[in-house]
């Protein structure tokens, strides 16, 4: 009998964000979460089998604390972190909170706000391409490939960031403060914010 190769993801590096967005929005049982999140001979797989992967890989996407990176690469494309969310527009505001309501359908957006096309890179320093909603939405596409660990620590930094300069968040934004501070993370990623200056910096 033939020995099924299946790709499983081991960290949630391997993992991308519209597999996550994919599951979150669908009810998916043990074979659905396999066929997600895996590739290869799926079909050939025992139930048994296919319950053990099923667990193993839902258990990471809890697992571990976000990591923030600033840069992106997908498709050849390095996609910049806002390098000055202090001076986010309105437009990119509204845009972001609006997305992040909606995260099970909406994530990749939320992260084209975040996220988009380096311009120019001197070492650390570097410029964005300046906000368009509908390049915003193009981006979107490709990020929907990005991994979830970065996802993860895109949107704890972001929280971060506002805390310190706004007081009103969105009612999903707050929860995820909530989730994050009982996590730990919240504490580790102000010591990021500290070592770091504030994670970016802009030409």
């Amino acid at each position: 009998m033939a020995v099924a190769k299946i790709k499983i993801p081991t960290n949630q590096n391997d993992i991308t964000l519209i597999q996550v967005m994919t599951y979150n929005s669908s009810a998916l049982d043990r074979i659905g979460v396999v066929k997600t999140f895996c590739s290869g001979d799926v079909n050939e797989l025992s139930l048994d089998e296919a319950d053990l992967i099923s667990a193993t890989v839902l258990e990471l996407l809890n697992d571990g604390h976000p990591v923030f990176n600033p840069f992106v690469t997908i498709n050849d494309v390095t996609y910049g972190f806002n390098p000055n969310l202090r001076k986010m527009s309105v437009s990119e505001f509204v845009d972001l909170d609006e997305y992040c309501k909606t995260p099970n359908t909406t994530a990749h957006n939320a992260m084209s706000v975040l996220y988009r096309p380096i311009t120019m890179r001197i070492g650390k320093k570097y410029t964005i391409e300046k906000y368009s909603d509908t390049r915003a939405l193009e981006c979107a596409e490709e990020l929907k490939h990005m991994p979830f660990d970065l996802y993860r620590g895109a949107i704890a930094f972001f929280l971060i960031c506002q805390n310190h300069c706004m007081n009103n968040l969105s009612k999903y934004s707050n929860l995820q403060w909530k989730q994050l501070a009982s996590q730990g993370v919240i504490a580790e990623l102000k010591t990021l914010l500290e070592i770091s200056g504030d994670g970016t910096t802009p030409l």
